[in-house]
């Protein structure tokens, strides 16, 4: 009798352990989420899913896209980029366009007669940093870009008064998923079983040692 009740305890023990530690619900209805990839562009850019739903990435673009599961790093060689961006008074930024590698520094130049504050805005429209100019003839340099990417930088609250910038990056992929190089309206998908955040990035076909592309899915 004693052992009998020894093993019933160490019964009821193990499935207690296994009512707490156990494994999450599975998904009863799992999704299909589709990623766009147009104007050189994921939309969205980040997405959140549940473990088990599927996201399907789909070429727009005229050009090759691949999807890779990792991040984008910053530049060993970081520098000053040229040449200095000015802010006119007839709302014009000089140049409009620009290229750098995250890590680097760009600077822009305050030409209008009054102060100024400006935004940089990442791909989903969402403002990132805000560079506030004082006075005429002032210089501000950034190298704080969150993450390689697409960029404008814009008068505040003026999205007609901007330029655009990419920030690129160096390619580290973590092997968790990749696709093969899409041509025009070509499909990717996988699955997402578990949870956590799965950064991503498109590889640059042009040049494999930087990209700028790059977006997360977060899976709950």
């Amino acid at each position: 009798m004693w052992r009998l009740a020894v093993c019933a305890v160490l019964v009821l023990v193990a499935v207690e352990l296994c009512g707490c530690g156990g494994s999450d619900s599975p998904n009863p209805n799992p999704q299909v989420v589709t990623i766009n990839i147009q104007q050189n562009r994921f939309f969205p850019m980040d997405a959140t899913v549940r473990a088990g739903d599927r996201v399907t990435w789909v070429n727009a673009d005229a050009s090759v896209h691949q999807v890779v599961s990792g991040t984008l790093a910053a530049t060993s060689t970081p520098i000053v980029r040229q040449p200095i961006i000015l802010i006119n008074e007839n709302n014009t930024f000089v140049p409009d366009t620009f290229e750098a590698n995250l890590g680097d520094t760009v600077r822009w130049q305050n030409n209008r007669v009054a102060a100024f504050n400006m935004d940089i805005v990442d791909s989903s429209n969402t403002p990132q940093i805000t560079v506030s100019f004082v006075r005429t003839g002032q210089i501000i340099g950034l190298s704080g870009f969150p993450g390689a990417g697409f960029y404008t930088y814009q008068q505040q609250n003026n999205p007609n008064f901007a330029g655009a910038i990419r920030v690129f990056g160096r390619p580290i992929p973590d092997g968790n998923f990749s696709s093969q190089p899409l041509p025009k309206s070509g499909t990717f998908t996988t699955q997402f079983p578990n949870r956590g955040t799965f950064p991503y990035f498109d590889f640059n076909q042009g040049d494999p040692n930087h990209s700028f592309m790059a977006g997360t899915i977060t899976v709950q």
